[in-house]
């Protein structure tokens, strides 16, 4: 090699060396190729993220109006069960009414028996009615609880005085009953005794009210068909 080629060689082979470390790259078409095809695998990997976004984005709104549909739904069913509730209530304190008017009609006819001094048939009426008043209180009884769960005091305090007046019902009849047996052998003194405490006994349910069942229905904004 002649002095002339070794220096062009030599400038050239300096000439890319300088090129080199003021950074210039030379790239072959192999590897544009390869940073193009790289470039749209990425834009293609960007398209269905976002894609992927949003779809995510439309399930989410999806399961909000889900949970919110939900949520309506649990309100729904929460109010349907206060309601049946309620209703429990009302019906448990009609069959305790139901059970005291049959007592009272008991109590009329036994009463009307035993004005006529027929005491063996006095004693069976008032029987009779001392069953219905004990019926009555545990409806009543009954209600005045379920009441009480749904923290329903002024409908509880209705329930507990139609309970007290039931009692005490009960009690009248039965001492008239006992009354009328000591009537029944000839012991008008003992009986009379019996009697007196059975006037005492429904004077104290007299001074307990008895409300009807359309002020119950009123409190609880319920109403049922009897």
């Amino acid at each position: 090699m002649d002095r002339r080629k070794f220096l062009i060689t030599t400038g050239s082979g300096t000439l890319a060396a300088t090129a080199g470390c003021l950074g210039y790259n030379i790239e072959t078409p192999e590897e544009r190729e390869e940073q193009k095809n790289r470039v749209d695998q990425l834009e293609t990997e960007i398209k269905e993220l976002e894609e992927e976004l949003n779809s995510a984005q439309n399930r989410n709104s999806e399961l909000e109006q889900e949970r919110n549909s939900a949520q309506d739904r649990n309100s729904e069913l929460e109010s349907d069960i206060t309601e049946a509730k309620y209703k429990q209530i009302l019906w448990l304190y009609s069959y305790g009414i139901t059970h005291y008017n049959n007592g009272i009609d008991k109590y009329n006819s036994g009463y009307d028996l035993f004005v006529n001094e027929n005491y063996v048939g006095a004693r069976a009426e008032f029987n009779v009615a001392a069953g219905y008043f004990d019926s009555a209180s545990v409806n009543f009884n009954a209600a005045t609880n379920r009441a009480d769960d749904m923290s329903e005091s002024t409908v509880e305090r209705y329930c507990s005085d139609a309970v007290s007046k039931s009692d005490y019902m009960s009690q009248a009849v039965g001492d008239y009953q006992t009354g009328a047996e000591y009537y029944r052998r000839g012991d008008s003194s003992t009986g009379s005794n019996y009697i007196n405490d059975g006037d005492g006994h429904y004077s104290q349910a007299q001074n307990t009210e008895l409300r009807d069942l359309g002020e119950l229905e009123s409190e609880l904004d319920v109403t049922i068909d009897t």
